[in-house]
């Protein structure tokens, strides 16, 4: 990857053409649905598109089950600065945790 400095106008065609093209491969790596690669390949371009575009598709996963995943999708929405969607999946992951803690006492206590 080359490093470009803003100092000189004339890299600021080139830099958009970067970005264009992490993108571009980006959604690519999303179709195939390799999730390891998806993760490194967001973690290396160090870039606010590409971290929410990764936290949408790990959101898509079992992100209930695995730990992992879960750390990822807020690392990645934290990075990016990306509050409001950071804020959503706090809430899914509290109704999710409500249900289910809910669900164990129900049974727990026989009230099915």
């Amino acid at each position: 990857m080359q490093v470009f400095y803003l100092s000189d106008p004339s890299n600021f065609h080139q830099i958009e053409k970067n970005v264009a093209t992490f993108s571009q491969a980006m959604k690519s790596l999303l179709k195939s649905g390799d999730t390891e690669k998806i993760i490194f390949f967001a973690n290396v371009s160090r870039q606010r598109e590409i971290y929410i575009l990764a936290g949408n598709y790990l959101q898509t996963l079992d992100w209930r089950n695995n730990a992992d995943i879960m750390k990822n999708i807020i690392a990645f929405y934290s990075k990016s600065k990306s509050y409001d969607q950071l804020a959503m999946f706090y809430q899914v992951r509290y109704v999710y945790l409500a249900n289910k803690e809910r669900s164990t006492i129900t049974s727990y206590l026989g009230l099915c």
